[in-house]
């Protein structure tokens, strides 16, 4: 229904910010790779250490996407069930409600384009009467 704007829209991001996260896990492991030398130079027993310290990163890296890619879904959620909610409360069966309701909020919510999509997708225009939407 009316979502596909909104969900691709925080799909992308959320996307985007997995893509971050995985190039600063990467980044990470390489700076600690870079270090390696030196570090052995220091001290020849830090081996274990490091390589510890690498396994919890990518661990720790690995809950982070995990936790990311949850609040995303709830977050889609989220965004699905409000645009779905703003559709029935306007269009019952389809049709426009003979009531005003406000838009703006889910306007400002969930942008102009998503509160557009649904009524675009949902609304009857072939109904007899007067029809006035006006975002």
């Amino acid at each position: 229904m009316g979502t596909r704007a909104v969900s691709a829209v925080k799909t992308s991001s959320a996307s985007a910010l997995l893509a971050d996260v995985a190039s600063i896990r990467d980044r990470t492991l390489e700076a600690l790779e870079k270090a390696r030398p030196a570090l052995l130079a220091v001290d020849a027993t830090l081996t274990r250490s490091l390589d510890t310290t690498r396994e919890k990163v990518t661990f720790a890296f690995g809950k982070l996407v995990e936790k990311t890619e949850s609040a995303a879904g709830r977050a889609d959620a989220q965004v699905e069930e409000q645009v779905l909610r703003l559709a029935r409360m306007l269009l019952p069966r389809g049709q426009l409600a003979e009531r005003l309701y406000p838009v703006l909020p889910y306007v400002l919510k969930l942008g102009r384009a998503a509160v557009v999509d649904a009524l675009r997708r949902d609304l009857k225009w072939n109904v007899p009467g007067v029809t006035e939407i006006v975002l």
